[in-house]
């Protein structure tokens, strides 16, 4: 800013210079702000003009945004399970959008042969971020180290588990799981299941996927061991496994039950050996798995020896769960066995829905938040254009919000937010959509609505809501009121985005009109206003 100054003459019209410092109130009061200088000449004389910005809710936003990110990495970064996010959207448009198939096995059989293929898009998955469990896995410290692309996530010389993530990715799925080989730094291969979910904001793009890697290494030792049907190497590994690991005959009686079996379902050995395993499942699940023993039975074969499900298992307390099932087959002269390789996966599915949450809720407020908004946005812009049928796009920006956050504090002015949002969802239907898009601005969609007048109530009603008084933290009375703007699909625009530029000049003529009302969007309207 010194040399700004100091050499004003120099300085051409127009040029200017913007910053941000700290500033202070009357009273003292320190509060950001940033100031834009633009050197002008007027009757000879070379003037500053200085533009003095209050940016106190802007940096508010960003501090919001950077935490609830950061809450978002904490918890990727101390999950039990190695995970990876990638971004697949170059492997998307060079690789995907050419394949001709759609169903997966059609696809299988088509990238069958096509090895170079296989290894030319093997570096288009890159990888971004990897948590600590993943480093320790594969022996590394940072996602760079694992070269380019998920070369050492599939590194079976048939790139079999790589040809199934593709075959799964351009069939449309968004969660899938492939049995691969991955190879740590050290050279040492091992078993993998690479278990994939796709937000779904990011199905189409693929910018962003986040991928799991488990060791099958001790597994599959097991399966091994169970194959061989060799007894006491059997029990010695299977007591010490983590894992459940349980067998039983072709009528469905278990013959075998480790300690991680107690463990994970609450029974004791002697509370289960010669029972039916179907005691272990869901009621539902139970006429299914009598058909499948009964088809094994009939062919010798089974199509689900070799894979790995995810299923839902029943504990002693009736308590139902998620786990990860491997499955085993194998003969003597008398009879069938089979073999089960059981993970509570609990932990995972909760860090997983967590994860995705933080991705996709205001964390103050627990509405969705601007991207998500977004997603559901486009949704039911579809959904009314298939059915004809009319949504109302409300943009509502409280009035006074900042004089209750210099007021009161920001702790208040967040108990505000909250009680504001709660209010605003009593006024919707279970089909309408509320979310926080900014500090104190909401979107509400209103679907399947008869006529605008719909609209109009709604908005009359939040008004009326919000108008009463809110007794906040510390007894706080605080009185605030909004102002709405609302466009109607497809009468205002077609498309969502435009229709959001609208609602939202109509809401600041609804604010320039005195606040504590709404108004509609019409052609007089200025978008750039």
């Amino acid at each position: 800013m010194k040399h700004y100054f100091a050499n004003p003459t120099k300085r051409s019209m127009g040029e200017s210079l913007k910053f941000k410092i700290m500033a202070s109130r009357k009273n003292g009061a320190e509060f950001p702000v940033e100031i834009s200088l633009s050197p002008i000449r007027a009757e000879g004389n070379l003037n500053v003009l200085a533009i003095v910005r209050n940016v106190t809710e802007r940096v508010r936003l960003t501090e919001n945004i950077i935490k609830s990110e950061k809450q978002y990495r904490l918890l990727f970064e101390s999950a039990p399970v190695p995970l990876f996010e990638c971004d697949a959207s170059e492997l998307r448009n060079r690789c995907l959008n050419h394949l001709k198939h759609s169903d997966k096995s059609q696809l299988l059989t088509e990238l069958d042969g096509q090895s170079q293929l296989l290894i030319d898009s093997l570096p288009m998955v890159k990888i971004l971020k990897i948590n600590a469990a993943m480093g320790n896995l594969f022996g590394v410290k940072s996602s760079k180290q694992l070269g380019k692309g998920a070369s050492k996530v599939f590194s079976d010389p048939s790139l079999f588990g790589f040809k199934n993530f593709i075959a799964n990715l351009a069939s449309g799925r968004s969660s899938f799981q492939a049995e691969a080989v991955s190879q740590k730094m050290t050279g040492t291969s091992f078993p993998s299941t690479v278990k994939t979910t796709i937000p779904e904001e990011y199905k189409k793009s693929l910018s962003r996927v986040l991928i799991s890697v488990t060791d099958n290494t001790q597994i599959n030792e097991a399966k091994r061991i169970l194959a061989e049907t060799e007894e006491r190497r059997f029990i010695s590994l299977a007591d010490a496994a983590a894992e459940a690991i349980i067998t039983s005959d072709d009528r469905g009686l278990i013959t075998y039950w480790n300690a991680g079996a107690q463990r994970i379902f609450g029974y004791s050995e002697k509370e289960v050996l010669g029972h039916r395993i179907a005691m272990l499942m869901p009621e539902n699940l139970r006429a299914a798995h009598a058909e499948g023993i009964k088809r094994v039975i009939k062919t010798r074969k089974s199509k689900r020896v070799g894979q790995t499900l995810e299923l839902v298992a029943l504990r002693k307390d009736g308590e139902e769960f998620p786990i990860e099932l491997s499955l085993a087959k194998w003969e003597t002269r008398e009879k069938i066995y089979f073999g089960a390789v059981i993970r509570d996966i609990t932990e995972r599915k909760h860090a997983q829905k967590t994860i995705q949450h933080l991705a996709d809720y205001d964390s103050l407020t627990k509405l969705p938040n601007r991207r998500l908004f977004a997603h559901l946005l486009k949704k039911a812009e579809a959904q009314m254009k298939r059915a004809d049928k009319l949504l109302a796009l409300l943009y509502l920006d409280l009035d006074g919000f900042k004089q209750v956050n210099d007021t009161f504090g920001h702790d208040i002015g967040d108990h505000l937010l909250s009680a504001t949002a709660a209010r605003i969802s009593e006024r919707l239907r279970e089909s309408d959509t509320a979310a926080r898009v900014g500090g104190d601005e909401f979107n509400i969609a209103l679907v399947d609505i008869d006529s605008p007048q719909n609209a109009a109530d709604v908005s009359e009603s939040i008004l009326k809501k919000l108008a009463e008084p809110f007794t906040l933290k510390k007894k706080k009375h605080v009185r605030v009121v909004a102002s709405i703007g609302i466009a109607i699909y497809p009468t205002d625009s077609r498309d969502v985005e435009t229709l959001a530029i609208k609602a939202d000049a109509a809401m600041r003529h609804a604010k320039l009109n005195g606040g504590n009302t709404f108004k509609f969007f019409d052609k007089n309207i200025d978008l750039a206003a």
